[in-house]
């Protein structure tokens, strides 16, 4: 709660208002120097594992990937990483097309 009221701007401290501006800045994307960055209150670095939304429509719950690369300073800032496949979505394949794709470089 002092958080969220540290960033009450004027002299009235109103701990919705505060609570908002914590958001946004939890929000805003910032670069951590050498190979990494900060956003929605998450530190991410190259080599960290992450859960990834797939698109809307998609039967998936999530995408599992790792960070091969960050570009921070570009614009728009680009994370880089690399997809990996779910067991259950291979037991699927499988059943489907009636042999297993083993390559390891497949991109789900």
């Amino acid at each position: 709660m002092d958080d969220a009221l540290a960033h009450c701007e004027g002299g009235m401290r109103c701990l919705s208002c505060g609570l908002e501006k914590a958001k946004q800045i939890r929000a805003t994307f910032r670069p951590i120097p050498p190979r990494g960055f900060y956003q929605r209150g998450q530190k991410y670095h190259i080599d960290d594992y992450v859960y990834i939304l797939p698109s809307k429509g998609s039967s998936t719950l999530y995408k599992l990937g790792r960070i091969t690369k960050i570009k921070a300073m570009d614009n728009p800032p680009q994370a880089h990483v690399r997809l990996y496949g779910r067991f259950d979505d291979l037991v699927r394949k499988i059943r489907k097309t009636g042999s297993p794709s083993l390559r390891t470089d497949e991109v789900w």
